[in-house]
């Protein structure tokens, strides 16, 4: 039979940390960095300022999110990646 066996639709294990998105959230010295894993969970990280971190742990926390020690950042369920980019936008001025 041809066309995709079952395996080209699995997710790619959370390890491989593949995001198919960045988007960018500025606030002076630092940024926010969002990005759209496959499974359609966010990854959310704090770069250049304490202020940066701290939001980015603020925000997550509120969209239950979960601190991921492996790669330093936060895993916010996809049902939530809607309000937790809306708040975000409200916070921060979007670049990407």
């Amino acid at each position: 039979s041809s066309g995709p066996t079952a395996q080209h639709f699995s997710s790619s294990p959370l390890s491989t940390h593949q995001e198919e998105a960045m988007s960018i959230y500025k606030i002076p010295g630092g940024e926010i960095q969002v990005g759209t894993l496959p499974s359609g969970d966010l990854t959310v990280k704090g770069f250049g300022c304490d202020a940066a971190i701290v939001l980015a742990r603020s925000i997550a926390g509120q969209h239950f999110g979960r601190w991921e020690p492996r790669h330093q950042n936060w895993i916010v369920p996809a049902r939530n990646s809607i309000s937790l980019k809306r708040d975000l936008a409200a916070k921060t001025s979007q670049v990407s």
